[in-house]
């Protein structure tokens, strides 16, 4: 079992949407109530990689969702009460986390795509630096995937 946080650093098209699939199945199989989460800066790759991590996962499609700034508040709320695989943004998570609509508790993987845009306030450093170091590091692990293309590019 996968117990600490992980960093894959890959070239774009070597494989870490697969390696980030393989784990949230695992975490699924680990887990069976737990929630696993994927965040995608944008809502066009969240779409993609939800496509793409559900071929490779075999998961259910009724126990995954896609949740952006799109889906409204109570509607997010209803998902996360019955969905198990989440697809979403960093600014949907951030809210969710910061409105109480997410049960962090339950979060036992959560997959960061596209990390090196973690800067300044981007969403992903409020998701990062307050739940992630102070809440999801001390019970589950966090996989971060960059791009080596864009995260060593001058």
């Amino acid at each position: 079992m996968i117990s600490e946080n992980c960093i894959v650093v890959l070239p774009t098209g070597l494989g870490k949407t697969f390696i980030a699939a393989v784990v949230m199945y695992n975490y699924c199989r680990w887990y069976p109530t737990g929630k696993i989460i994927f965040t995608a800066p944008t809502k066009p790759l969240v779409a993609q990689q939800m496509d793409a991590c559900g071929k490779i996962m075999g998961i259910r499609k009724n126990e995954m969702c896609e949740m952006t700034g799109g889906v409204n508040p109570e509607e997010r709320k209803r998902l996360w009460l019955e969905k198990r695989v989440f697809f979403l943004t960093p600014q949907t998570l951030n809210n969710d986390l910061v409105k109480s609509t997410c049960p962090w508790s339950k979060i036992r993987c959560l997959v960061i795509d596209e990390a090196h845009r973690a800067l300044g306030q981007h969403a992903y450093c409020q998701v990062e630096m307050f739940y992630i170091c102070v809440l999801f590091s001390f019970y589950h692990p966090v996989f971060c995937f960059y791009s080596y293309n864009r995260l060593f590019k001058n």
